[in-house]
């Protein structure tokens, strides 16, 4: 599949009305991953419903649409699980602080990433930061994803962690795509981290943002934020609005007109965008598989 048609699919549900986070599914044909100790659940109210990954000691990082004010929980009803199964038990901490992206928004693909500050230091081992994920992981390149969730559509949240192999199949400043016939990451997956191996062991070089819980995914590139967004949380900075930090990042030439800045949000507009732009590949795409809902 071309990745650009790829994106282009991803942003037909990525700018319809459904929620970030509301599908139950996780890495659909994952299998366990008790080593990914750095892999966290994310509990609302004592329930699982997003991943994120320790970078820290103190600090977690997860998306953007999994932190108020994109969610319903408040910031004292949300825990960090530390574990492999919710049910054999493991550890909690609370959040001390923590801040959703201010340049994410639900119509872009850019920007979504949110850090959290634990109350306490993790039992754990965090993951292993590359500054610059291009020069780790080159187009083709298998690359790993992990999260908690349930194993297939349509079951329950379970709180177990698994882990599943996709293929690197595009990046650019802001986003890394994933293909897979086999496993996905879903929306029960969302904030989990997404890994390559580097020379040392394995790399965090992606949040998992979005996907057709079947065959193309989108992580947001850690990297691109290192030096601003989570250097600036750690100093007690207050992170910017802007929405995009380069016209690339917005992917405004493949989203087909998802509006990326506040107050222009037509949807009648951007259906009627999207809607010419399949029409124009549509005599190429007749042998393609339709793509369903995506995790939003």
């Amino acid at each position: 599949m071309s990745w650009r048609i790829t994106v282009l699919l991803l942003a037909l549900v990525g700018c319809a009305d459904s929620e970030p986070g509301s599908s139950v599914q996780a890495i659909v044909g994952g299998t366990l991953s008790p080593q990914d100790q750095a892999t966290v659940a994310l509990l609302g109210a004592g329930d699982p419903y997003c991943s994120g990954v320790l970078i820290e000691p103190t600090l977690v990082l997860t998306s953007a649409h999994c932190l108020p004010p994109n969610v319903d929980y408040a910031m004292a009803d949300i825990e960090v699980f530390f574990g492999v199964d919710l049910s054999q038990g493991g550890d909690r901490i609370s959040v001390s602080r923590a801040v959703a992206h201010p340049g994410w928004s639900r119509d872009a693909f850019a920007n979504d990433i949110g850090i959290i500050e634990l109350a306490v230091a993790s039992p754990v081992e965090p993951a292993r930061l590359d500054a610059d994920a291009a020069e780790v992981v080159a187009i083709g390149d298998v690359v790993r994803a992990v999260g908690f969730g349930v194993s297939q559509a349509g079951g329950g949240i379970d709180g177990i962690k698994r882990s599943g192999q996709m293929t690197l199949s595009a990046l650019d400043e802001s986003s890394l795509f994933v293909d897979s016939e086999v496993t996905l990451t879903c929306s029960g997956d969302s904030g989990g981290p997404l890994f390559a191996d580097g020379p040392f062991g394995a790399v965090l070089i992606g949040i998992h943002s979005r996907s057709n819980c079947e065959t193309a995914g989108l992580a947001e590139r850690v990297d691109s934020h290192i030096d601003s967004f989570i250097s600036d949380f750690i100093a007690g900075i207050p992170p910017t609005a802007a929405i995009c930090s380069s016209p690339e990042s917005c992917n405004n030439d493949l989203i087909g007109g998802c509006h990326t800045a506040p107050g222009d949000n037509s949807p009648i507009v951007v259906l009627l965008v999207l809607l010419v732009l399949l029409a124009l590949i549509a005599p190429r795409r007749r042998k393609r598989r339709t793509i369903g809902a995506v995790d939003k």
